[in-house]
């Protein structure tokens, strides 16, 4: 039963509350939220970049731990769409409990514990063979100083439907942010997953992100951290069955005294699967990175890891590629470069009329530019305002 499997959750994150984290920084988790107030300026951020998070076919928002707008749209609603706080699906539908807490244990760290115990977020159901036509889009944002923010997404599209997700998630203030995310897509399901964070100076972000990939789906998963804010640790975890395509493109400002440990974890379960992950690190003066990427092909995938990281200025940027094979067949290659802006290029440009902050512009945007496949049109032309914004605040 829900309330049985409920009742276990609870008791493991309890007894986890105290376990640190194994990968990435340990801020603590300050004040858990309660809910409260009114939605306020958390993602001005965000919008001064160009984001705005319309409600398409859903949407969901909720500042702090309040939820100040759920919905669907009536013909989506009409055709079993579902857009929920987390906590009510589990209340009134009995089968969500197979997707609550099943592709990360709620006792992994004090952060996984804290979110089962305290967590806002959504459940999204998208029906069998129901293809969504306009965006569900999500938004968080933390508008209290020194709160812990712990937010739980699960997501389900069922068997050869379609959906195109946005998140966006920003702050105004000193925090945490801790996100769950369990994505599931069962067989020939395809959707695109976009998220945009932006932070600020001394908050805090810590991600758990884990999909699971059936037979001949296909997702494209796109992450730009606009600001990293005091640190970041963030490596999501796919799992991708027969035939499954995985196409990952993530992009990350590392700002000035910043921590951040990144990176992917793809895990090929069943011959025919394919995973391309990109990667681009901005690293501004005083930062570290840390990006990890791992591949692991238990049968004959094929893989493909570039990892690049530009200095924009006395950084220290690592990139750590893990390469394991158990298939004599499986197809894994990985490329990682860092390095600076080519002098020669900006002399060039400027030999063109362009400024030298110009020239710099330029050469950031080409190295951080996202060339998305199959992205509704207006959410790709708003990475792409973005990230053109994002280039000239990097040199500015």
């Amino acid at each position: 039963m829900v309330v049985g499997w409920i009742e276990e959750v609870v008791r493991r994150a309890k007894k986890a509350l105290d376990k640190p984290p194994s990968f990435g920084l340990d801020p603590g988790l300050g004040k858990l939220l309660e809910p409260m107030k009114a939605w306020g300026e958390e993602l001005d951020a965000l919008k001064r970049l160009g984001v705005t998070v319309r409600r398409g076919a859903g949407g969901f928002a909720q500042t702090d731990n309040k939820i100040v707008y759920v919905g669907v749209a009536e013909a989506y609603r009409k055709l079993g769409v579902i857009v929920m706080p987390l906590r009510e699906a589990l209340k009134k539908i009995s089968w969500v409990e197979k997707y609550y807490w099943r592709l990360l244990p709620p006792d992994l760290d004090r952060y996984t514990a804290a979110t089962a115990l305290y967590e806002g977020g959504t459940f999204i159901y998208i029906p069998p063979g129901v293809k969504v036509k306009a965006p569900i889009n999500v938004a968080y944002g933390v508008g209290l100083e020194g709160e812990t923010q712990t937010v739980h997404n699960v997501i389900v599209v069922g068997e050869g439907a379609e959906v195109d997700l946005f998140y966006a998630c920003g702050a105004s203030v000193h925090g945490v942010h801790v996100g769950v995310t369990e994505l599931y897509l069962e067989p020939k399901a395809r959707a695109t997953y976009t998220m945009v964070h932006s932070w600020p100076k001394n908050f805090y972000l810590r991600s758990y992100t884990n999909v699971s990939m059936a037979e001949g789906s296909r997702l494209e998963y796109y992450y730009v951290n606009v600001s990293s804010g005091a640190g970041i640790a963030s490596k999501p975890t796919f799992t991708i069955e027969r035939g499954a395509r995985l196409y990952l493109d993530t992009v990350v400002r590392v700002v000035e005294g910043s921590k951040v440990y990144t990176g992917a974890k793809v895990v090929g379960k069943d011959r025919g699967a394919r995973a391309e992950v990109l990667s681009k690190v901005l690293a501004h003066h005083g930062s570290y990175t840390l990006n990890l990427i791992e591949v692991e092909a238990n049968a004959d995938i094929e893989s493909h890891s570039d990892c690049k990281a530009l200095l924009l200025g006395d950084a220290t940027v690592e990139t750590v590629p893990k390469i394991v094979s158990r298939s004599p067949k499986a197809q894994l290659s990985h490329e990682a470069s860092i390095g600076v802006l080519s002098e020669d290029a900006i002399a060039y440009l400027e030999s063109k009329g362009f400024s030298e902050e110009e020239a710099k512009s330029i050469l950031v945007y080409g190295f951080i530019a996202i060339k998305p496949k199959t992205l509704p049109q207006p959410i790709a032309k708003m990475l792409d305002s973005m990230l053109q914004v994002l280039a000239r605040q990097a040199v500015g």
